[in-house]
């Protein structure tokens, strides 16, 4: 509509969700720069219209740096996960799938594998099991341990899953690799052990490569729910947030049960929204089956 009437879309002020323009904004244009009591709802131009000269975006000054102001350097660790993460949101278009679970079965589980573990044994952690949930359903959904690169389309045969780690510098995600064929308490010492070379800033570049898929969980700080940021080239990320108690029905009436909210950030290149969903519901149920993962 623009081009046919003429209209340099930047003196166009947009209404639209977002800021889109939309036909009435191109039309409440015409009227405004129409001579006053001439009609435009159905006169097009007989001749191209040259646009009107484009006013200056005003430029707005940046926050000037005070000396109460602290600056901090960002470490190269801090640098290359910016650009990391910048890069995923502009180029990876994210799509998002939420689903809860009754966590209550699969708490009771765990308290009762790590009663039994003696003196200096590591105890399985609740995202242990949340790992190892989704490198099983990663089996059965091939399609979601893939990659997207080089405008190919890559399906992963091995398991790998990255665990997300806070450290002082940021974030880091080292890998479980073959978690898919690994026992819980196995992924439970392994897991320790990144997590305690993160940290201490040990981790080397076999601890960060590989990776398949990855797990964000901010369960452990009162977190109601939150979406996170594929880690490229994978294709998907799970974001996991505080189990919490609720009211649910059971059998009709209501019952206290532990929830915990699931959102799964995905590729649209190459993953669709039935399929991501049916992969949630896998984790989902395996979870709240919680001694399928210890098969």
């Amino acid at each position: 509509m623009a081009e046919e009437y003429g209209i340099d879309l930047q003196q166009i002020h947009g209404t639209g969700p977002g800021g889109r323009i939309v036909r009435d904004d191109i039309e409440d244009y015409r009227d405004q720069q129409a001579p006053q009591g001439q009609p435009t709802a159905n006169i097009l131009p007989s001749a191209p219209v040259t646009p009107a000269q484009a006013q200056p975006i005003p430029v707005v000054p940046a926050t000037p740096v005070t000396e109460d102001d602290e600056v901090i350097k960002i470490s190269r660790v801090q640098s290359l996960i910016a650009r990391r993460l910048s890069e995923s949101k502009q180029t990876v278009p994210h799509f998002y799938v939420s689903n809860e679970v009754d966590m209550t079965a699969l708490l009771a589980m765990r308290q009762l594998i790590n009663a039994n573990v003696g003196q200096g044994g590591v105890k399985v952690s609740i995202n242990d099991l949340i790992v190892k949930a989704c490198a099983l359903a990663l089996e059965k959904f091939p399609d979601v341990n893939a990659s997207f690169k080089d405008d190919q389309f890559i399906r992963h045969k091995r398991v790998h899953v990255g665990i997300a780690v806070d450290i002082p510098a940021g974030l880091v995600v080292p890998v479980i690799h073959d978690a898919n064929i690994k026992g819980v308490r196995t992924i439970a010492r392994e897991a320790k052990v990144l997590i305690e070379k993160a940290k201490a800033n040990k981790l080397t570049p076999a601890d960060l490569d590989g990776g398949t898929f990855s797990v964000s969980n901010l369960g452990m700080m009162d977190v109601t729910n939150f979406i996170a940021v594929i880690n490229p080239p994978q294709s998907a990320i799970l974001a996991v947030a505080s189990t919490r108690k609720q009211f649910v029905p059971v059998d009709g009436q209501p019952v206290v049960r532990d929830i915990m909210p699931l959102t799964l950030s995905a590729d649209h290149r190459i993953l669709y929204g039935a399929m991501v969903a049916r992969f949630l519901q896998e984790v989902k149920a395996l979870l709240q089956n919680p001694y399928d993962l210890l098969g």
